[in-house]
């Protein structure tokens, strides 16, 4: 009997010690599982905190693109740099800029040529390359009939390339009926095509019955610019 009651002692006393084993791993599992909660609020509020800083780098890429474009959202001027490094503000120019803008213009501008048998010294000598003692060979072998005159004169002192480049900027007047190809071709918009074309509706009774066959065949301001080049029958 005592020993039975001894035995039901010992079972009790396991079953005791078992059941506060099972209710502290439960209140060990119940405490960890907030630890988890705070490092995945920690991990979010990082990301929010990431989120946050790349919308103010935006918002700073945004501000820099408003110094480049050189207006912000409001239309307000704001002042940046150009590619030189220069503050500009929008609407103005740099003096550099100007002149690149100044030199267009002049390279737009229709070029003047000057008569061959008519341009004096000075204006002769000031074109480029030239200067006063290939003026003065200008001026001697005058009068010229014929672009081919001019050429043939002057590559005694200089090569073709050069004589080509003074073409640019002189001109042989030009007879309606009696000019050759290579001098009708001195006129705007005229190449050898076209030139033939000219010689085909000779004689012409007077330069403007030339210019109306000469519309004919080029665009109005050619044929505008033409009547420059042109002597009287």
């Amino acid at each position: 009997m005592k020993r039975s009651a001894a035995l039901l002692i010992v079972v009790l006393a396991m079953a005791m010690i078992a059941g506060g084993l099972s209710a502290c791993s439960s209140d060990s599992n119940q405490g960890a599982a907030p630890a988890v909660d705070q490092d995945t609020g920690n991990a979010m509020s990082q990301n929010e905190a990431a989120v946050d800083t790349s919308e103010e780098g935006g918002q700073a890429n945004e501000m820099a693109g408003q110094n480049e474009t050189g207006q912000n959202e409001a239309g307000q001027n704001v002042t940046g740099q150009n590619e030189a490094g220069q503050n500009v503000t929008e609407g103005e120019t740099t003096d550099d800029e100007s002149m690149a803008d100044e030199a267009g213009d002049e390279a737009a501008a229709p070029m003047v040529k000057l008569n061959l048998n008519t341009a004096t010294l000075e204006e002769l000598a000031a074109l480029p390359g030239v200067g006063e003692t290939l003026a003065d060979e200008f001026v001697e072998y005058r009068p010229y009939v014929s672009i081919a005159e001019f050429r043939s004169e002057l590559a005694k002192y200089v090569d073709e390339a050069e004589v080509t480049t003074f073409e640019l900027y002189v001109f042989v007047p030009v007879s309606p009926n009696d000019s050759d190809t290579d001098t009708l071709m001195q006129l705007p918009g005229v190449d050898g095509t076209i030139a033939a074309e000219l010689e085909a509706g000779r004689p012409y009774e007077s330069v403007a019955d030339f210019i109306t066959a000469l519309s004919a065949l080029v665009t109005p301001d050619d044929a505008a610019a033409a009547e420059d080049y042109l002597v009287e029958e």
